[in-house]
């Protein structure tokens, strides 16, 4: 009899070692961490970006809505107004508005605002500001900046 029992304990013990899935698993890749983190980090920046839109996009915003928030015209080579104000973290919603027949734009790097202006036409330039400060606006068109094409953002705490 003690012999069938020896029998069995060894059967359990090889049942074990094949039961053990761990046993037969490989390490990742050196590369699989890396290439992960950058799939993730890809993902979560296109959500991002979709998120907070390009700053001058006027979809979705009818005409009415359009022409109840503040304005800023272009002019031949000038902005009507020189100075504008917002507050730290609060939404920036600018209706901006080309009525020269010349292309134009709308640009404040340090917010990453870029909006163009075709001739004659309205515009929206969303931004948040993240930093209390004075940064310049300005147009980027070739020679209209240095001709006075340009401005300042007060941001207030």
């Amino acid at each position: 009899m003690p012999a069938v029992g020896a029998g069995r304990r060894s059967s359990a013990r090889c049942s074990r070692k094949h039961s053990d899935s761990t046993a037969n698993k490989l390490p990742a890749p050196r590369w699989f961490g890396p290439a992960l983190g950058t799939l993730v980090g890809l993902c979560l920046g296109a959500i991002l970006v979709s998120a907070i839109g390009d700053g001058s996009a006027t979809t979705g915003v009818n005409a009415e809505a359009l022409a109840q928030l503040p304005a800023l015209t272009a002019l031949p080579n000038a902005f009507d107004r020189t100075e504008l104000r917002a507050k730290v973290g609060e939404t920036v919603a600018l209706r901006l508005e080309n009525g020269d027949a010349e292309a134009h734009s709308f640009d404040i790097d340090a917010f990453d605002v870029h909006a163009p202006l075709p001739a004659g036409t309205s515009s929206l330039a969303l931004f948040r500001p993240s930093t209390a400060g004075t940064y310049t606006f300005y147009c980027s068109i070739p020679g209209h900046r240095e001709a006075g094409m340009e401005g300042t953002l007060v941001v207030e705490p």
